[in-house]
């Protein structure tokens, strides 16, 4: 329906590997079902079953189709219970009463192209906020029966009306659902974003830039994807020699152009000795306990119903979900080319259940640097753990 709009690709050429993004994709999925148990594989399959209806056309009430499938899955529980965390599309899930089982579905971009993803992001909160806005006007036109195509057409119509009146920028209305004006919202005192961005599990999490000290082999390394809880604890790394979990010994936020940037788990510190190019590295998410418990720490958190409407505009054609196989049906993907965008993205589940033994580990003096911190809003220096080279150098950037 986005046909004939004339949308230039903005982003250049984006050199996606279309089939070794995908087969990794795919690959980290089978790995992930096979290492769930029981119960946390019925609920991999009720998300399964709930993302199979966007194969079809784009279909809203994920969240209705999620719960409808963990009944069917679950017949015999008493209980089941599954609390959306926060505004995005990930849920904690608990049957009968057992452990906590976190429930989500991300979008990838398989492309190297930070203003891609962030224009999605954008445009995502956009038809999120037409969704749910003007006192949830179209979240109940969708939940009143069947949901015809002539509905999502209106819808998608609606959401093009308002990208093309804000530029393409997220808005909100205001208290009187009168005017649609740019908000970004609430601001985090840490890192200075909107607490609607970089969330994960429904929570704003700060992307810092980290320093972590292995626990067993004192190899160091630092991390641009570290995430900071709002208690200010770091979310874990473990180490790449030896797989040990990691000391966190220090954080900052990271600066604007850093957002992008992958680990370095290295102690050269190269990019912070003055002399030496820059030598970064892609963030190794089988080391990332934020990745482990959300399957990607930087994927795309939305519902999929948002994702397609927020794709179909930018890349203005109908995106089409596929399965990546009979193996892995629940591995939707769509090749964005032939709308002229080297680029190809993927939805996907994923589960985690947090062992009973993975707790965190920190520096003592990390803890004391937090509780005299008097301001919050002032950046923590970054101390010199082991390996750090050029400590001048780092404490002036």
């Amino acid at each position: 329906m986005w046909g004939g709009r004339g949308y230039a690709n903005p982003y250049g050429d984006m050199h996606g590997d279309t089939e070794g993004g995908f087969s990794k994709a795919a690959s980290k999925l089978a790995d992930l079902r096979e290492g769930l148990d029981e119960e946390a594989a019925r609920a991999y399959r009720a998300l399964q079953l709930a993302l199979q209806r966007h194969t079809q056309a784009p279909a809203p009430q994920f969240a209705k189709s999620f719960h409808d499938s963990l009944n069917a899955m679950f017949p015999n529980a008493w209980d089941i219970s599954a609390r959306q965390v926060g505004t995005h599309n990930q849920w904690e899930v608990k049957v009968n009463n057992g452990p906590s089982m976190y429930c989500s579905v991300r979008l990838e971009v398989l492309a190297d192209d930070p203003n891609f993803v962030r224009d999605l992001k954008e445009k995502a909160r956009l038809v999120k906020d037409t969704l749910l806005g003007n006192r949830g006007k179209w979240k109940n036109t969708f939940e009143q029966g069947a949901v015809s195509m002539e509905k999502v057409r209106a819808f998608q119509r609606e959401c093009a009306t308002r990208f093309s009146e804000e530029g393409g920028k997220g808005g909100r209305r205001d208290r009187n659902n009168n005017n649609w004006v740019d908000a970004p919202g609430e601001i985090c005192g840490t890192c200075g974003k909107s607490m609607e961005d970089n969330q994960l599990n429904g929570v704003h999490m700060c992307v810092v830039l980290a320093i972590f000290e292995c626990s067993e082999c004192r190899y160091s390394w630092s991390s641009f994807n570290g995430r900071l809880r709002p208690d200010k604890e770091l979310m874990g790394q473990h180490c790449r020699k030896c797989k040990s979990p990691g000391i966190a010994k220090d954080w900052r936020p990271v600066t604007p152009g850093e957002e992008m940037d992958g680990d370095q788990q290295d102690e050269g510190w190269t990019r912070y000795g003055g002399g030496g190019s820059h030598k970064k590295g892609m963030h190794q998410s089988e080391l990332c306990d934020a990745c482990r418990e959300f399957g990607n720490c930087k994927g795309v958190f939305y519902d999929p119903f948002v994702l397609t409407v927020a794709l179909s505009y930018i890349v203005g054609d109908q995106v089409k979900w596929l399965p990546y196989s009979d193996n892995i049906p629940e591995l939707l993907v769509a090749d964005l080319s032939q709308s002229g965008f080297d680029c190809q993205v993927c939805l996907q589940p994923h589960v985690y259940v947090k062992p009973s033994d993975d707790e965190p580990r920190r520096d003592p003096d990390y803890d004391r640097k937090l509780n005299s911190q008097s301001n919050k809003n002032k950046r923590p220096p970054l101390r010199q753990p082991g390996g750090v080279k050029d400590q001048n150098a780092l404490d002036n950037f």
